[in-house]
Formats: structure tokens, sequence, C-alpha cells
């Protein structure tokens, strides 16, 4: 498998690992064009090359050519950079908190449906790939539909609750075809208040076989820690588990209503109001607080990216479950109305446009139409009507 990937994110182009680090760097489009260039030659190396590789963490024989360590993706007309793909609805947790609510739609594509999504993903520009669910290693098909979007030069990344990654069979499918990044959820710090969210038994020792391999692993790995009135007096304890394994790591106290508008798992969010300052300070520390959130205003969906659903039904983002796309039928070129329909949808309407707080709001309509339709608005949603 290629070490590099060269390719266009929206309206820049990058140069990344493809595993094993996320540093990356931006070029110029005339680099880009260049290197382009070379590989369509099928070239040697230039020194250039291998001396800018060396600073991403990249050793490589120069005496190879450009084609062996470099995917260079090729340009589309469509400026879509990353994607997220619910490869299924399958999951062998019965999490509290789910926003898949009551999954009863267990059918999934045939593994040939799945390859045309894909390549329908690669076909529009897509360098960032999320593999996400349910829980994705479950899904049939998984390790040949993993290994194609690897294959096509996509950056993917796998979001998993881990527990099936204690089993050396599933390994074996990350130590033959390593991921850009695996996305751990953290439920808890001890078997108690895991299982009590998770209400499945053995899945707290399941999990810590996960973090056991994924430690010496070598892939890179974010735990994003998901806190709950379960949960919530062991932030220090889950923390202290990343820090240690090395992980990368964000703590979310945020909970959401399920996509049927079940306002459920919004009764599970944490009950002590000196948590939500630990959580703060936290993030803060984490390598991932320099990220700025842009906030509602930054919101690029429908244009940068686009999410997939189980049924391959394509809309701009996770959160919208209507105004979709679907991939089977019209290909590449139905995404071309996301843009379209990402204006409408993102556009705020009603009592938001005369809010004091629209300015600064960052709450997305799509998101507030959830908490909207599951009777029930948070403060953190919406800081007029909010409770």
């Amino acid at each position: 498998m290629k070490s590099i990937v060269c390719g266009r994110f929206y309206d820049k182009y990058i140069i990344a690992r493809r595993s094993g680090s996320d540093r990356a760097a931006v070029i110029s489009k005339e680099v880009f064009d260049v290197l382009s260039r070379l590989s369509a030659e099928d070239a040697n190396i230039p020194n250039q090359l291998v001396v800018f590789l060396r600073k991403l963490g990249v050793s490589i024989d120069p005496s190879q050519r450009i084609n062996d360590v470099m995917h260079t993706m090729p340009l589309t007309e469509l400026f879509f950079g990353s994607a997220s793909y619910e490869i299924t609805e399958r999951c062998n947790y019965q999490c509290r908190h789910c926003v898949l609510g009551d999954k009863k739609a267990t059918r999934e594509l045939s593994v040939i449906e799945k390859r045309q999504l894909i390549e329908t993903i690669r076909s529009a520009g897509c360098m960032y790939l999320r593999i996400t669910g349910g829980e994705p290693l479950l899904a049939s098909g998984f390790k040949d539909t993993y290994s194609l979007a690897c294959s096509l030069g996509m950056l993917v990344k796998v979001q998993t609750n881990g527990s099936l990654l204690s089993e050396r069979k599933k390994q074996r499918i990350f130590e033959d075809c390593p991921p850009y990044k695996i996305v751990i959820s953290f439920y808890g710090g001890s078997r108690e208040s895991y299982q009590s969210l998770t209400r499945t038994p053995g899945s707290f020792e399941c999990f810590l076989g996960a973090v056991e391999w994924l430690k010496k692993s070598g892939i890179l790995v974010k735990a994003n820690i998901i806190i709950t009135q379960y949960n919530e007096h062991e932030i220090d304890e889950m923390v202290d588990m990343t820090k240690e394994a090395g992980f990368e790591y964000f703590i979310y106290p945020k909970l959401t209503p399920t996509f049927q508008g079940d306002p459920a798992p919004i009764d599970l969010k944490a009950q002590s109001c000196s948590v939500m300052e630990e959580i703060d300070r936290y993030n803060q520390e984490s390598i991932l607080a320099g990220r700025k959130d842009k906030g509602y205003e930054g919101c690029l969906a429908g244009k940068a990216f686009f999410h997939v659903a189980r049924d391959g039904k394509a809309a701009i983002c996770q959160t919208v479950r209507k105004n979709y796309v679907n991939l089977l039928e019209e290909g590449v070129n139905g995404l071309l109305r996301l843009a379209k329909i990402s204006k409408g949808i993102l556009t705020r309407s009603g009592n938001c446009i005369i809010c004091e707080y629209n300015e600064t709001c960052s709450t997305c309509p799509p998101n507030l139409e959830l908490f909207q339709e599951a009777g029930r608005i948070p403060y953190y949603i919406c800081k007029k009507y909010g409770s």
C-alpha cells in the first residue's frame, strides 16, 4: 500500500501520510500539477520530494518511482474533500444514548452495492472517508469495502465502539491494511458505568482488549469520551486511560435526540454543574483544542463533505435525513445538487433571524430542527428558548 496521498481537499491541495500520523502539508496548485504529471509519466521520485517527505516523517528510497510511494488523486469537477459512510445500522451494543434509536432496519446493501458507493464517493473527489455505523465491523463485506477505499487512495477513518478489535480476525484487517485513523468511543472508566450505558454484558472487557491492542498497533487513535450521568464521576479515569495509551481525545457532554425524534438520550446528560467546568479544562488541554470550531457559519456541509446512509442515500450531513440524493441510482452526478440543497437547509428562518444571539449562535438549523421535533431544547442548543 502506498504511504503517501496527494490530492485536493475542497479548495486546498494536500500531501498527507496514509497511516500512522495525521501530519499533512498544504501545497500549491502548481506543485500538485507537477506531481500529477510525474505520476502520469511514472517518473522517478524527484530529490525535492524526498526531502519534503522526510519533513512529514516519511523516509523513502530515492531510487523508487513516484507511483511506488504516492497515490495522486485525480481532480474532478466537484470540490468535495471528505465523506462519511454509515455502512450498517447493526450494532452489538444497545446503548441508551444512540442517535439511531430503535435500529429496526437491519437489511444491508450487497457487497457489490457497497463497493459501488465507495467508487462513487471516490469519483466525487473525496480524499478523506469516515466509515461508521452502527458498529461498522459488523457490516457484511466490511473488509472488502474498507480495503477498496484504501486501495483507491482515500485516507480512511473507522469509527467504532472497539469491542470487536479484541478479536484477532478483526485486528488482522487493520494490520494488513492500516487505516488513517481509528476513532473509538469511551463509555465509562469501570465495568459498572460502561455496561450500564451499553446494556451489553462483557462489553467492558472487550473494550479494554481493544485499547490494549491499539496501544501496540502503531495506528493513530482518537478517543471520543461520551459523558453521561452513568460515567460523569469517572472523567479523570477515562482521560488518564487515553493519555496512558497515547490516544488523542475529546470529551462530548452534549447528547442528541434520536433521528426518529425520541428525546430519551437527552435525559442521560450529566447532572453535576462542576462536570462541565472539568470537561472544558480537559478539552483545552487536549491536543485537539487548537482546532477552532468555526460554528454554523463555517459549515461546509454539502459543499466540502457529505454523508451516505446505510441505504446509499447521500445528504449534506449525518443529522439531515431528508433532501437526499440516491447515489446507487443517480451516481456521482446526483451530488451536484447538494450545494443547492445545503443552501436551503442551512438558511435560518423564523425567530432565529431576529434573535439577539443570531450572529454568535453556532447551532445549525438541522440540529435545531432535530431537537424541536423531539420537543426538548436544552440551553446548549438555544440560549434564548433552551432550558
